[in-house]
């Protein structure tokens, strides 16, 4: 699918996993990756094999003793095209997974979209104006964070920012991932309608 996340007005999707090497196996990913097994922090950047795929991932992770936290974070738009054999933007979680002595995984995840205001809004009043304590002073609160529900989507958190042009709409969730089967554009549909929880779409004026 072309433009994964430009469709859903989606600016980044992060993933978080903190693990052990019970789980993670640090060394095979020292051995292929050419990694010193000195190295305790790592980033690097995969880019899209297709040219049409929209998007490229930062990968970044470190160790401390047994403990190994890695996170992939799926960026819009990718304006290279790799050589050689990967891993590649569209197969990044799928690499990572093979690290993985368990087919699945649960990660925190984080998801920010930028929805514009002419299609937009937030399903409560927002902006809204508060007088402050102990003085007359107004001021504008022109976003706020959420408890979520229990839902479907495992949202715990939300948050919404309102802007001149642009409406900010964030979650965070807790997501079992099946590395094998991952596909991103599978993912942000599910993420999108987590939002819809808090922000609605309405009719263009």
């Amino acid at each position: 699918m072309p433009n994964t996340l430009a469709p859903f007005n989606c600016d980044v999707a992060i993933y978080d996993f903190d693990v052990d090497t019970e789980i993670f196996d640090l060394g095979r990913f020292h051995k292929e990756t050419g990694l010193p097994s000195g190295d305790k922090s790592w980033s690097t950047i995969f880019y899209a094999r297709q040219k049409l795929t929209g998007y490229h991932v930062h990968f970044d992770g470190s160790a401390k003793g047994k403990e190994v936290r890695l996170s992939l974070k799926y960026y819009g738009r990718s304006v290279t095209r790799p050589r050689g054999d990967g891993p590649f933007a569209e197969t990044a979680m799928e690499w990572l997974g093979s690290f993985f002595k368990k087919p699945k995984q649960l990660a925190w995840v984080f998801c920010r979209f930028s929805k514009p205001n002419r299609t937009w809004r937030s399903r409560f009043n927002l902006p809204f104006k508060v007088t402050m304590s102990g003085s007359a002073a107004e001021v504008v609160i022109d976003g706020i964070s959420l408890d979520l529900p229990n839902n479907s989507f495992g949202a715990q958190h939300g948050w919404i920012n309102k802007f001149s042009k642009e409406l900010d709409a964030a979650v965070s969730l807790q997501r079992t991932i099946e590395f094998s089967a991952f596909k991103i554009e599978d993912e942000i549909p599910v993420y999108n309608g987590a939002v819809k929880m808090f922000v609605e779409e309405i009719s263009e004026p």
